[in-house]
């Protein structure tokens, strides 16, 4: 009697300890919330967790380890309920050479898995817990399955995950996500599915115990790397405020591990997963339940391999699940290998069919996952087809801190212009107008005579590019087709203004226009497009916008005198209507952008479902392509100017137009504020490696993901290994990168372009081309054998930006685009997976 008398006094103390608590927590937020958060039109758009939630997740355990379940459970609600679309950091620092990454994901994701962490510590929480919150999940998760909507499915996911039908919950947004095509949200939500663990990824303890073997750095590599390029994270060194859950959750996915993995370790990597999942056994399931939970997730995570374009990546899940089919056994054996035959099915027929034929949106870098494929030949054996003329632009005002010459382009001769080919036309954005040539003949069209643009801005070439102000960055024109609609950012280049404020009123300066080609370049209804209205003050469209579903999705910069805002924004593609916009991903200012009109071009890349942001501003971002929400972020360590040795080079500077490439599981980061190039999973935002600070300084383009490479350029070309970041070779490899040393020779002049097994290489007057695979005998020369070389200048070209499509090759050079005719080939067959004896 005593003892409930204490107890329920001491219940009654706490209730009113929290009230009081709350209440004064409540202030300070508000005043720290005052002073850091981003507000726009009265709302605040900062991603972080305030001070109040701060002291929330402190408080909960607190009532955990006091055995207070019921009060910790209200707290975890509350929490819930209040931090829509905040982040908050999760598990210690990932280090891989001299880069140091933190993970941010949703306090929503934070609250489930401190909640299964309850369930673990103490087995009589989470039976108090399901029995007061199973009632109501079984209801909504029933309502939800009859809507069948995506977005409703979600939220009964997210809200009860914890309960008994959190597994189902989330296999059926995964379903959802896996019938619209949506590989990484469909990881995202397999990944919640199992309440003993993440069945995508591996936990950093488990790794340690397997003894993960990498394979040894290539002959290259070995003069240059500091350090492990492969991320690493101490199971040990974890933050006391981080759940003990954080180390069943983080580290690297299935396919990236199996690829690194000698194949003894492989059997013994699964084993030791397998093991730790079966401790964490939520409290209540038998054996055979969490088999059948198992076999449902793995056999979602090789459809969804399925659904993406590298085959290395769907062999080695495949060959993961095959593997834990022989520990499971039983049914559940049975439905991986049957799913296994099924998905390498899908792939072999998605490929013949839809790889064979152009993709049906188109931008920058050939589609918006940046990896865009290109099968045609590149012969230059005749004088130019055509040739037309583009206005020359100077980067000679550019008041970058780097040093001149620019990467990759002439001091006098910037190379802005990346044309698009689309149904036999050749569209350029000029910036100040935009122009369609016929692809075969170079005649303007609609009208070859006068040569009139598709669209004009009414803006002559001396008033674009306003003077008498100091100016960092250099204008780029990149342009978006989807289902004969173009979209192109337009307007004066300056996104950041330093003399003077954009007008809230009329809203920006910039502008995206909206043309029907169909209807030779008629505007759409909805275009062009301003930004205005409470949400968007201050605020100018960064770049060229992209195609997603129904909606135009844009990065936007706000600028003030602290410095600047990056975030998303969203509109209907037709009507211009404006749909939303996320929170602030980063926020800080640009090296010699202080006294400058900054002209930045920021692009998004979308996959599986997912938008993935490079802020340039120290931190990566994956946004929900239909709502904006946070999925999760990554902060990187930025570079400054006073930070490095005398000599280093900063030349990695002038990353302006190098927009996240993301290939498989592996979303490629070249920020312009890190000398590093880093990969992050697709699906957490896990560090997976980096690149030592001196081995890519000068890599200002991320040209593709050829079988098992990276390939970058810029004053040089290089090779990295896509799953482990070891540099495999480079052209040319007789100097470094220090900026007192001699610039390479020959030097990159323009974007190259990876076509037909090769990679072209444009320099001042030659074109290189190597092969796009290395073989382990080409890791042992100074640099891949050169296939062929073909001189420019006698024919009368130069260097610049690369385009192979239709049976044309294109060259946009500084001052005109220069088009060769192709010999015309028969079609080249794709080999599906079956003939290569990967299906047994």
């Amino acid at each position: 009697m005593l003892c409930q008398y204490l107890n329920s006094w001491a219940a009654r103390k706490s209730s009113t300890w929290l009230f009081y608590w709350l209440i004064v927590s409540s202030w300070m937020a508000a005043l720290v919330g005052y002073v850091h958060g981003a507000e726009v039109g009265g709302q605040t758009y900062s991603p972080f967790a305030s001070a109040q939630l701060r002291l929330l997740m402190e408080q909960i355990d607190q009532l955990s380890s006091s055995g207070q379940f019921q009060e910790a459970f209200q707290v975890l609600a509350k929490l819930f309920d209040d931090a829509d679309g905040l982040v908050v950091e999760y598990g210690p620092p990932q280090k891989a050479a001299t880069q140091v990454v933190q993970r941010l994901i949703p306090i929503r994701q934070w609250v489930r898995n401190r909640t299964l962490e309850m369930f673990a510590e103490h087995p009589a929480a989470g039976q108090f817990y399901r029995d007061w919150n199973d009632e109501s999940a079984i209801s909504a998760n029933s309502d939800a399955r009859q809507r069948n909507e995506l977005a409703e499915a979600n939220r009964v996911a997210q809200r009860f995950a914890a309960t008994s039908i959190g597994s189902q919950a989330y296999l059926r947004v995964a379903d959802l996500c896996l019938e619209r095509g949506w590989s990484v949200a469909a990881k995202q939500a397999i990944q919640n599915a199992l309440p003993e663990g993440n069945p995508w990824q591996v936990s950093a303890r488990t790794l340690h115990d397997a003894g993960r073997t990498i394979s040894e750095p290539s002959k290259v590599d070995q003069s240059t790397a500091k350090g492990n390029s492969i991320a690493t994270a101490d199971p040990t060194d974890r933050d006391a405020n981080q759940p003990k859950s954080a180390s069943r959750f983080d580290e690297l996915c299935w396919p990236v591990l199996w690829q690194q993995l000698s194949p003894e370790n492989r059997r013994k990597l699964v084993r030791n997963w397998l093991d730790e999942l079966s401790q964490h056994r939520a409290s209540g399931r038998t054996e055979a339940e969490f088999a059948r939970d198992l076999a449902a997730c793995v056999t979602r995570l090789v459809q969804s391999a399925a659904l993406e374009n590298s085959l290395g990546d769907l062999i080695a899940t495949i060959d993961w699940a095959e593997t834990i089919a022989e520990d499971l056994g039983g049914d559940s054996a049975k439905e991986i290998r049957a799913n296994n035959q099924q998905s390498r099915r899908w792939y072999d027929e998605r490929i013949l069919g839809v790889f064979s034929t152009n993709p049906t949106i188109k931008s920058f870098a050939g589609a918006q996952d940046r990896n865009g494929r290109f099968t045609g030949k590149v012969e230059i054996n005749a004088w130019p087809t055509w040739r037309q003329r583009v206005d020359r632009i100077t980067g000679a005002l550019d008041r970058n801190l780097a040093g001149k010459p620019r990467v990759g382009e002439a001091e006098l001769g910037a190379l802005p212009y990346h044309p698009i080919v689309h149904n036999g036309k050749v569209f350029v954005n000029h910036m100040r107008a935009i122009f369609a040539l016929d692809l075969k003949t170079g005649k303007y069209w609609p009208t070859p005579s006068p040569a009139l643009p598709l669209y004009d801005s009414g803006v002559n070439t001396e008033a674009f590019v306003p003077l008498g102000y100091p100016m960092l960055g250099t204008p780029r024109g990149t342009l978006t087709i989807a289902d004969d609609f173009l979209y192109a950012r337009m307007g004066p280049p300056i996104t950041g203004w330093a003399n003077r404020e954009s007008n809230a009123e009329l809203g920006s300066f910039g502008y995206i226009v909206g043309l029907d080609i169909r209807r030779q370049g008629r505007m759409l209804p909805g275009f062009p497009l301003h930004l205005s209205g409470p949400n968007f003050q201050f605020s100018e469209p960064e770049g060229c916008p992209i195609v997603l579903g129904e909606n135009l999705v844009m990065a936007v910069v706000q600028r003030d005198n602290v410095g600047l805002r990056r975030y998303v924004a969203a509109f209907d593609r037709i009507s211009g209507q404006f749909r939303w916009r996320s929170r602030i991903l980063a926020s800080g200012s640009i090296e010699g952008s202080q006294q400058a009109n900054l002209i930045s071009h920021q692009l998004l890349s979308a996959a599986g479902g997912r938008v993935f942001y490079n802020t340039n501003l120290g931190a990566i971002a994956c946004l929900d392509a239909t709502s904006g929400e946070i999925q999760w972020m990554a902060r990187y360590r930025r570079q400054s100017m006073n930070d490095q040795f005398p000599g280093s080079s900063h030349r990695f500077r002038y990353r302006d137009l190098t927009p996240c490439l993301v290939s498989g599981n592996i979303v490629y980061c070249a920020p312009q504020d890190s000398p590093e190039i880093f990969a992050l999973d697709t699906a957490s935002g896990n560090l997976v490696w980096s690149t030592p600070p001196d081995a890519a300084a000068d890599v200002i383009h991320l040209l593709g993901v050829s079988n098992t490479s990276l390939v970058c350029g810029g004053d040089r070309l290089l090779w990295i290994d896509r799953i482990t970041g070891q540099v495999q070779s480079r052209f040319p490899a007789t100097t470094t990168t220090g900026s007192l040393n001699a610039l390479p020779s020959p030097r990159g002049i323009g974007r190259g372009i990876l076509a037909d097994g090769s990679v072209h290489w444009p320099t001042a007057r030659e074109l290189f081309t190597f092969p796009a695979d290395l073989k382990q005998e080409h890791l042992q020369l100074d640099w891949p054998p050169i296939r062929k070389r073909t001189r420019l200048d006698v024919r009368d070209s130069e260097g610049g930006n690369l385009i192979v499509t239709d049976g044309f090759f294109l060259i946009a050079g500084p001052s005109r685009v220069t088009a060769f005719a192709q010999p015309v080939e028969k079609q080249v067959q794709i080999i599906p997976t079956q003939l290569f004896g990967i299906v047994k």
